[in-house]
């Protein structure tokens, strides 16, 4: 006859030992991770955004006639929304089903339960969906919007920067705002990891998880 109470132990020996053993990914590595994430997710949000302008332009070229900023400002907003709209339920997918992003499996690591080292199909939703997505967008949500329209509009978008923030009074208190406070409050979830002992963003510690190097031989 088993002994549950035996069983038990076991069974949670085993998974400290799993944890014991492995490798804490670093954040160079899971860095370069979510690089490689980023540019799978940017390319075609591009592509989308660029499809849509061209689509626009076919119905009603007006504004793209009359408003020369418009294809940048409609270029630009509408790449910033797809890399969300794309960059969320991706995430999500791949740490549900393998734990790993494509950029994860490529570096060798991947996202376990902080206390059992195993999946974490129940944290998922809440470390993927929850809580990376607002420490992203803090972090490089208002480059990646500023970028994009710089991106699409020359050499010199300074006049459509300008203009787009010309609502604000006195912009300067905007970018200050966004470059001493938003910004690094984002930064600093994810640069926690350096000096963490179990190398955890704010996102692993709310969730739950910690993100291990595959063992040499396991498959990725």
């Amino acid at each position: 006859m088993i002994n549950k109470g035996m069983l038990g132990v076991s069974v949670v020996s085993a998974q400290h030992s799993i944890l014991a053993d492995a490798e804490y990914a670093g954040f160079n590595r899971r860095f370069q991770a979510l690089l490689l994430d980023g540019l799978v997710v940017a390319l075609p949000s591009l592509l989308i955004a660029l499809a849509l302008a061209g689509v626009w332009y076919s119905i009603d070229p007006y504004w793209f006639r009359e408003v020369p900023e418009f294809f940048a400002y409609l270029v630009g907003g509408a790449w910033w929304v797809a890399i969300w709209a794309i960059w969320i339920p991706y995430c999500w997918f791949f740490t549900v089903v393998r734990g790993q992003t494509p950029g994860k499996m490529v570096l060798g690591i991947r996202v376990v339960h902080s206390q059992s080292g195993r999946s974490i199909l129940g944290r998922a939703a809440l470390r993927e969906v929850a809580i990376k997505p607002v420490l992203l967008l803090l972090a490089v949500g208002p480059l990646l919007l500023l970028g994009g329209i710089s991106l699409v509009s020359g050499p010199d978008p300074t006049n459509i920067l300008e203009e787009l923030f010309s609502w604000v009074p006195g912009s300067w208190w905007l970018i200050l705002w966004l470059f001493l406070i938003v910004i690094p409050l984002g930064l600093l979830g994810f640069l926690s990891m350096t000096w963490d002992s179990r190398e955890q963003g704010w996102h692993d510690k709310i969730a739950g998880t910690r993100v291990l190097r595959v063992p040499r031989g396991e498959p990725r």
